[in-house]
């Protein structure tokens, strides 16, 4: 599941914010804007409904790394390399984020990368691909999750991994705006994945769903 969202506060020809959010194995109908009878999904609701809605387009391939490969670079897995999940994006590809940032964007990358380390030594982490700012994973997170810095040493973070890296992405927007940067926002969720965990309060709202 993507959504893209693009906002322009004044003119249509200044250059807008993109935020670029990914669901780790969402499906395109586990949505409340594509008709779930269950799942509650408000905000992306909303987003939908202001943002740019894709109802008609192929996937690049059907998993994780060669899917996230491709919307960073607008290339097909077979053009740069990445064939499977843990496979990492090869260092001379361009990615959108490296363009972006040569026109004066913002840029950060905020969850899942899975592209390779996350770590500063290694060259496929975000910054390497034209992200001034991370706080991402290499692969799976989901409660308490560790995360890297801008390739700094692990930390733990306490609490549920979507509200964390949202936290911090809402932070990176602010920053940008107060710089009059436009933003280019990269949300990798590492929900819905399995084990499919969850705070109390988010699992209580679904405590009364039907046997089937």
């Amino acid at each position: 599941m993507v959504i893209l969202m693009t906002a322009a506060t004044v003119h249509a020809a200044d250059r807008p914010n993109i935020i670029l959010l990914m669901g780790d194995d969402h499906g395109w109908d586990e949505t409340g804007y594509n008709g779930h009878p269950h799942l509650q999904t408000p905000v992306l609701d909303k987003m939908a409904a202001r943002g740019l809605r894709l109802d008609r387009f192929y996937s690049a391939h059907p998993s994780c790394s060669p899917t996230r490969g491709s919307v960073i670079t607008g290339r097909h897995p077979n053009r740069y390399g990445t064939f499977t999940p843990n496979c990492s994006i090869r260092p001379e590809e361009i990615g959108i984020a490296q363009i972006l940032s040569q026109a004066g964007y913002a840029c950060g990358h905020f969850g899942k990368w899975h592209l390779g380390p996350v770590k500063a030594a290694s060259p496929t982490n975000p910054g390497a691909f034209g992200f001034h700012q991370w706080l991402s994973h290499d692969n799976f997170f989901e409660l308490n999750p560790v995360l890297s810095r801008n390739g700094g040493p692990p930390t733990r973070f306490a609490g549920e991994s979507s509200e964390i890296i949202v936290t911090e992405t809402i932070r990176f927007l602010k920053t940008a705006r107060m710089q009059k940067k436009p933003f280019f926002a990269v949300v990798w969720f590492g929900s819905p994945h399995e084990p499919y965990s969850g705070l109390e309060k988010d699992l209580a709202l679904y405590d009364n769903l039907p046997e089937e």
